[in-house]
This record gives structure tokens, C-alpha cells and sequence, in this order.
């Protein structure tokens, strides 16, 4: 059986490297010199590669030969002597095992016949081989399976944890977990005792006994209870600001907002109050400055608590690099750090405030200017600290409808009380909320639905064909879709006139050659995009080349069937005609012709 924390196939690998102290291939090499100066890098491996070359096939060194005159295959072939020399002599110490693994946790891995145990350092047992598996040796503990079941012993093979469950699903962790499954139920951990431990002792263990524990900011971590108070530890765990908190932020810069009730202050690390608690909302400080609200209204104040820009603004977006990107009644601007305006109030919305981008292009190593990406006149695009507008730039769907598609052609899908219409890129409604499924103006003229039926509008909303048909085909692959009404079937073109009449019970079409192969009253032909018949209509089947695709094993029944040679073995990709390949079947026998209806002879198709 085999263990999960080996793999027999790399038993020759593993001896290598356990081993090579009994004669293996690599010679160790002394970080000192016989001075007991340290030794340069290039000195060591000119030693190394020297006392590689010179190791005989029984282990010891060879010095008679000169290292120029071996060459790179008598070196591999003496290699190779040597690894297998070493297996020899791994197997002669260690032969009654069926399988020796590395030594984990102090430990190493055993199989004698099919049961598993484990070897100490001196190479005695320890813990006895008598068990089906070993699975994790982790902290101590040492997973093994005995009849199904799997439990944990210690380095002396004493059972510490019952071997009483259906899986081991880790070992024991630093904070002392393990988890398991018993009886093949759900997950479960236990702790060192084998007591069952549920989800928010293991929080708590992880988090110093408490249900939240943030990193450590400024030296101090910020620790909740769930639904109580917030404090701070120190770093050897001591609670330092007491919980009394409402709710707290990380520190930063030496200070950190709190609640205290229901508004926002700020104190310092020794817990003094520094900014009362008075705003609905308090950001932490970032440069000395931090972002406050009242009664829904933003500002900006200083480390002392002075307002260094006033709280009049509607909205904001997170400050990154020095710049305030601030909403006043619809509009978004831009302030500088002094609260001095950097761009006016203009914009429609504000999707990222200046930043420094990782890349826009620029020549290796040049600096990249801070940029901002902002929406104006259902525009988002990006902008330089002077308003420039730069490389970046999409069209973005106004905010108020159901749902929205992209812009395609200068016109986007919106759904207004469950229709679908389209606007043009300054939000005016061009084709009205009337249909039924999403409308795409990559495809013109534009295909829509209403109960159930399906018809085509040009970009302003005026119809091309009426909406009458029950299937409809999009022009976005072709110049001709297919359209259905009462069960038959024909084609139209862009300008909406029926090409070909609907009256085919089924048609396929070739978008190469625009043509179509249909079936009328069970026998099928080819016709042309006007309608026009290539191939009479007459036929009983009709098969493309990729229905054709049979083996070789399968050849003979083919012709057997069908009494006639069409190509040798239509097992390959056809390559003439060029344009496709078609059959018809008329009372048994084959008929081939291309895309365009010319009738081909056996020596006209060619395969790959």
C-alpha cells in the first residue's frame, strides 16, 4: 500500500540523496580553506567540479586519468556506475525494507511488506510497523491508519489521539488543530486532546482568544469580540487601549479614528483624545490630512483638528497622491492639496482619482505622469493634472436604466421597464423601448422581437422588414440570413426584400459562395442567393464533406452500401474544390458537387 507522504517511484532517487555519504556521486567541499579562511565561491566550485571528475566507479577517487582526457560520455558512463553502486549498497543496509522514505519531523518512513512504520535517527523502530498507511508528521504528532480508521501517535509510537476516524485532513498546526472527519461526516477539528473544536474557538486560537484581529499598524493591532467593543494589543499581546471602542480603524501616523457612540474622533496611541469624537464619518490620516463628514457633507482637517478644506461637498473619492477629487451639487472636480482648485466642477462622475499608473506607454524609464479617469457626456476617459485628456477613453452607459449593453456603432441597448431600446452616446433615446430581447447594432440592419415574432430595424428605429416572421437570422455572419414564417423557410437581404421566397422545408447556407442547399417536398437541390436553382432539386439526401468523414476499417461496408467509389478513404480534410464540397444521393448512388453547383468527377476532389 502506499504512503501519501512518500512516493515508491522515486526510490532510486531518494537513496541518491539519503546516501551519498556511502560512495555516491557528490563530494562535499569545505566552506574554509586549511587556514580557516573563507572560501570564494569560485574556488569552492572548481573544487567541487574537480572531485566530481575523479570518482571512481567503486566510490573512491581516480587521480591516474587526467581530467582532459575523459571524455562527456565515459564521464556519464562512470556516473552512472557510481549511482548504481550506491543503490547496492543502500539495498545491502537497509534490504529487508520494501521501501525506506526521508526523514520528516525526525522520523523516517518504513514499509515492510505491506504495513508502514517509522526509523529514528540510529535506524531502530520506533513506532512499530504494523499500520496501512502514515499520512502527516506534523508538531509532534504522526498520522497513522490502522483497519480504516486514522489517529495519531508520538515519536515513541504511543497513540495520542484515538484511531477512531474515517480521514485525516491536515496535521496537528502550530496552534495546536488538526482537522478530521469521523463516520464519514462533515469536517471537523480537534485540538491536542482530541476535544472537538468549532469554528470560533479556531478563530479566537488564531487571533490571541479574540474574534477579530487586525495587523499590526503603528506597533498596535485592533482586536474585537463579535457584536462588543474594539481595543488595541501591543506586540507581546497585552491589551493596551482598553475596549471601549464602538468601532475603531487601523492606526496610522501615530493615530487612529474611533466611535464613540455615534460619531468619529480621533486618538493616539497612549489612548488621549486628540480630535473629539464629532464627525458622522472619519477616515484615517494619510500625509497629515484626513477626510471627515458631517450632516453629509465632506471636508478635509489637519492633524490638529483645524479644517484645512470645508466640509461643503456632496461626495468623494479616496485621496491616493495628494489630489481631492470632490462632488458639489452634479458636478466633480478636482482640489490640490491646499485646497486651491486643480480642475473645475465638470464632471459627470469620478472613476478613479489621480494615480500613478504602472505603465501608459511610455519610453522605458521614463517617469509616468499621475493620471485620473473621469466620465463627461457618457464618456469615460482618462486626464492628465492639467485636464488633458489621454490615451484612454470608453463610452459608458448613462445611470437610471433596468440593464445596458456596450456601444456598437454609436448606439447601445438600454431596457426601460422590461423593453429594450437604444440610445447614441449623449443618452438620447433613438430606438424605442418596444422590443422584447437585447438589441446589438453591430448587426444592420437590427434584429428584434416582439411577442414572439422577429423583424429588422436600420440605426434610427425605422423598419426594414415588418416584424412577421417566427425565426430570424442575424446579418452579423452573413448578407443573407435565413428567415422562417409558416414553417418554410427563405433569405433576405439588408435592404429587407426576401431573395429567396419562403417556401424550403429546410435550407442550409454557404456563406463563401452564397448559396444554399434546400429540400422541397423530400428531395433536395442547390440554389443560388437569388433563388436561382444550380442543382435540380430532385435528389434524395444530401451530405457536406464533413458528413462524409469514414476510416479506412470502415471503407469497405461504405462502398458495400452504396455500390460506387466517391473519393479513396474520405477520412481527410478536403482540398479541392476549394470551395466546399457537397454530395447528393439519388436512389443509392452518390453525386458530388461544389459550393457553386458544378458537378465533379472522382479525380476533380483531392484530400489532404
Amino acid at each position: 500500500m502506499k504512503s501519501p507522504v512518500t512516493n515508491p517511484h522515486c526510490v532510486v532517487i531518494i537513496f541518491i540523496l539519503l546516501f551519498s555519504s556511502l560512495g555516491g556521486i557528490a563530494q562535499h567541499v569545505s566552506v574554509y580553506d586549511k587556514d580557516g579562511k573563507v572560501r570564494s565561491p569560485g574556488d569552492r566550485a572548481v573544487e567541487e567540479s574537480r572531485n566530481n571528475r575523479n570518482i571512481n566507479t567503486n566510490g573512491t577517487t581516480k587521480s591516474s586519468v587526467p581530467d582532459a582526457e575523459e571524455t562527456p560520455r565515459a564521464r556519464e558512463q562512470r556516473l552512472d556506475a557510481a549511482r548504481k553502486e550506491n543503490e547496492r549498497k543502500i539495498q545491502e543496509s537497509y534490504g529487508k525494507y520494501n521501501f525506506i522514505g526521508l526523514v520528516r519531523a525526525g522520523l523516517r518512513p518504513v514499509r515492510l511488506g505491506d504495513k508502514w512504520g517509522y526509523l529514528d535517527g540510529a535506524d531502530n523502530v520506533v513506532v512499530p510497523i504494523q499500520y496501512d498507511e502514515l499520512k502527516f508528521a506534523d508538531n509532534g504528532f504522526y498520522g497513522v491508519r490502522l483497519n480504516r480508521q486514522w489517529g495519531f501517535v508520538d515519536r515513541a509510537g504511543r497513540v495520542l489521539i484515538p484511531i477512531i476516524y474515517s480521514s485525516l485532513l491536515s496535521g496537528f498546526n502550530t496552534d495546536g488543530v488538526a482537522s478530521v472527519t469521523k463516520d464519514y461526516g462533515p469536517k471537523m477539528n480537534i485540538d491536542k486532546n482530541g476535544s472537538p473544536v468549532s469554528d470560533g474557538q479556531l478563530v479566537r486560537m488564531k487571533n490571541g482568544g479574540y474574534d477579530e484581529k487586525q495587523p499590526y499598524y503603528d506597533e498596535l493591532a485592533l482586536v474585537a469580540f463579535t457584536g462588543g467593543k474594539k481595543g488595541y494589543l501591543d506586540k507581546k499581546g497585552s491589551l493596551v487601549l482598553p475596549m471601549i471602542y464602538d468601532d475603531a480603524t487601523n492606526f496610522n501616523e501615530g493615530m487612529a479614528s474611533v466611535k464613540l457612540g455615534s460619531k468619529w474622533g480621533y486618538i493616539n496611541k497612549t489612548g488621549a483624545v486628540i480630535i473629539p469624537a464629532k464627525y458622522d464619518k472619519a477616515l484615517p490620516f494619510k500625509d497629515g490630512s484626513a477626510l471627515v463628514s458631517q450632516n453629509d457633507k465632506y471636508g478635509y482637517i489637519d492633524t490638529k483638528g483645524i479644517v484645512t478644506i470645508p466640509l461643503i461637498y456632496d461626495d468623494f473619492r479616496p485621496e491616493l497622491i495628494g489630489y481631492y477629487a470632490l462632488k458639489a451639487g452634479n458636478k466633480w472636480g478636482f482640489l490640490d492639496k491646499t485646497g486651491a482648485t486643480l480642475l473645475s466642477f465638470q464632471y459627470d462622475d469620478v472613476i478613479n482619482n489621480f494615480y500613478v499608473p504602472s505603465t501608459v506607454g511610455l519610453l522605458a524609464g521614463a517617469p509616468n505622469p499621475p493620471m485620473a479617469v473621469v466620465v463627461q457626456d457618457n464618456t469615460q476617459f482618462s486626464i492628465s493634472t492639467t485636464g488633458e485628456a489621454g490615451f484612454y477613453k470608453k463610452y459608458v452607459i448613462p445611470k437610471g436604466f433596468e440593464d445596458a449593453g456596450e456601444f456598437q456603432n454609436g448606439l447601445a441597448a438600454v431596457k426601460v421597464k422590461g423593453k429594450w431600446g437604444m440610445i447614441n452616446l449623449k443618452g438620447v433615446m433613438i430606438i424605442p423601448a418596444l422590443y422584447d430581447q437585447q438589441l446589438y447594432a453591430s448587426d444592420t440592419p437590427i434584429l428584434v422581437q416582439v411577442n414572439k415574432k422577429y423583424g429588422y430595424v436600420d440605426l434610427t428605429g425605422k423598419a426594414v422588414t415588418p416584424v412577421k416572421y417566427d425565426y430570424a437570422g442575424s446579418f452579423y455572419y452573413t448578407s443573407f440570413p435565413l428567415v422562417a414564417v409558416n414553417k418554410k423557410i427563405g433569405a433576405i437581404n439588408r435592404a429587407g426584400a426576401e431573395i429567396i421566397e419562403p417556401k424550403y422545408d429546410e435550407m442550409y447556407a454557404y456563406s463563401n459562395t452564397q448559396t444554399f442547399s434546400v429540400k422541397l417536398n423530400n428531395k433536395w437541390g442547390l440554389v443560388d442567393k437569388t433563388g436561382a436553382v444550380l442543382v435540380e432539386i430532385k435528389y434524395d439526401e444530401k451530405c457536406d464533406a464533413m458528413d462524409m468523414y469514414i476510416s479506412q476499417a470502415d471503407y469497405a461496408d461504405f462502398i458495400g452500401k452504396y455500390g460506387q467509389e466517391i473519393v479513396p478513404y474520405i477520412y481527410k480534410e478536403v482540398i479541392e474544390p476549394k470551395v466546399g464540397l457537397l454530395y447528393f444521393i439519388l436512389e443509392g448512388k452518390f453525386y458530388a458537387f461544389d459550393y457553386y453547383g458544378k458537378k465533379l468527377t472522382k479525380k476533380m476532389i483531392k484530400t489532404e
